[in-house]
């Protein structure tokens, strides 16, 4: 007996943050489990703005991992990514209380005043991504510069943040999740050959960097209860972006977690996207094994899109 679809739900996919084939197994997964959705896979291109005289007649939730050109316009409740500054995203989940490190705005001819600020300070471009430009500076030596790398080049502004010390050797979390759910949780770790930084401002003797993800860092899954519901609960500074990565570092002297980014652009899939196939290697693990994740997705996005006609 067929079903009746009463829902349309369309995936977008992108290829630096997703492979199709993830989506495949998405459509797959709802059309046995909610024979109710009527999937749709289509690229962000002008051709497929035709798909929108399919999707009149019932809700529609459209998917799209990152923000849209050419489909923005389709009929339909959707959630593509962002494009606010890293700034901004800090800005919106302050609003909300969540714990963010001490931060201000640097931009050229205007320094703020970094009293509050320890001896050190963490500098990254405004816009920028895989810890471009991510630097740490003594609070004296602190001057506005262009980026070097072409992952910030399109940044004329540096985010200012008060160094939180994570050990030895720099360690952070990434907790992406969907719609606030945690789809994985990474704990990274900064290569351990590198000279490790003994104590807060110990950047003479060593500890050049602070970015946990650079060349020969490791990944494991992580299942700090604790961080996982942070991760989750900061997505909630963002009600329209299906997907972020928030990045957390915990304070190794007194325990403290604190938020750095969201990543609310949406580039964190990274099931089977070329960097997450490469670190999934590198590290001898699997992003979807942890919590089932590609199938745990198909289930948040049926609830998500059964839930249009409930509001």
């Amino acid at each position: 007996m067929l079903t009746e679809k009463k829902y349309n739900l369309v995936l977008v996919p992108h290829k630096e943050s997703n492979q199709r084939p993830d989506f495949e197994q998405i459509a797959s997964y709802i059309e046995k489990n909610a024979p109710d959705i009527q999937v749709f896979i289509v690229e962000d291109i002008e051709e497929n703005k035709a798909i929108d005289k399919f999707l009149k007649k019932e809700p529609t939730l459209v998917f799209s991992i990152f923000r849209l050109k050419h489909l923005k316009q389709l009929t339909g409740t959707i959630y593509e990514g962002s494009i606010v500054s890293k700034y901004e995203e800090l800005l919106m989940m302050k609003r909300m209380d969540l714990p963010v490190p001490r931060m201000a705005l640097l931009s050229v001819g205007n320094k703020p005043n970094l009293d509050d600020f320890g001896d050190y300070i963490v500098m990254k471009p405004a816009r920028g991504r895989q810890g471009a430009d991510v630097k740490i500076v003594k609070k004296s030596k602190v001057k506005w510069k262009k980026p070097k790398t072409e992952a910030a080049s399109r940044s004329h502004q540096w985010i200012l943040q008060e160094f939180i010390y994570t050990g030895e050797w720099p360690t952070s979390y990434r907790v992406t999740t969907l719609f606030g759910k945690v789809l994985f949780s990474l704990k990274i770790e900064a290569n351990r050959n590198k000279i490790p930084l003994k104590s807060r401002n110990d950047f003479k003797n060593g500890g050049g960097t602070i970015v946990s993800s650079g060349k020969g860092c490791s990944f494991s899954l992580d299942y700090d209860e604790e961080i996982i519901a942070l991760g989750e609960k900061a997505h909630a500074a963002f009600p329209l972006v299906p997907l972020i990565g928030c990045d957390i570092v915990r304070d190794v002297e007194d325990g403290k977690l604190y938020i750095v980014e969201a990543n609310s652009m949406g580039l964190v899939w990274h099931f089977n996207s070329p960097i997450g196939r490469s670190s999934q290697k590198h590290s001898n693990i699997s992003f979807e094994s942890q919590f089932d994740g590609i199938n745990k997705s198909a289930e948040i996005l049926i609830q998500k899109t059964r839930s249009l006609t409930l509001s």
